[in-house]
């Protein structure tokens, strides 16, 4: 929450919720979400859209729905970040099966029954490789 009270300009996705933005009245929001169906940006409109913050504002916040880092772009805005030498900090999310877990108070594994947890998309990538999933002990 500390970023967020402390951002210059917020660039936010579809799945945040929009409480979240109460904790950032004095930033910019930019909505760069992606919703099927729906007029959205391109990743490489929000690459450049970034990049050109950090040349304008001391704190850009670029905040994720859930957990950035599962089925999210964040690779390739961070190699973007990274390629520009552009310092950021990661502030890790939750992801909605471990939150959906806890809540319920389910675990994920039990030892000696479960010792994997798989998470899959419905999205495809341009090249898969489906003995990962046929390995899978869960």
């Amino acid at each position: 929450m500390q970023l967020l009270q402390k951002a210059d300009i917020v660039f936010y996705d579809a799945l945040v919720s929009p409480e979240m933005l109460t904790y950032c009245p004095q930033a910019i929001a930019v909505a760069v979400g992606k919703r099927c169906g729906e007029h959205s940006w391109k990743q490489s409109e929000i690459n450049t859209a970034l990049l050109d913050a950090v040349k304008q504002y001391p704190i850009v916040v670029r905040l994720k729905g859930g957990d950035g880092m599962v089925f999210g772009r964040a690779d390739e805005e961070l190699t973007t970040l990274r390629e520009a030498g552009v310092a950021f900090e990661i502030v890790p999310g939750v992801t909605s099966a471990l939150a959906a877990s806890a809540y319920l108070q389910k675990p994920l594994t039990k030892r000696g029954q479960a010792r994997s947890v798989l998470l899959a998309t419905k999205a495809q990538a341009l090249t898969s490789d489906a003995s990962i999933v046929a390995h899978a002990d869960t």
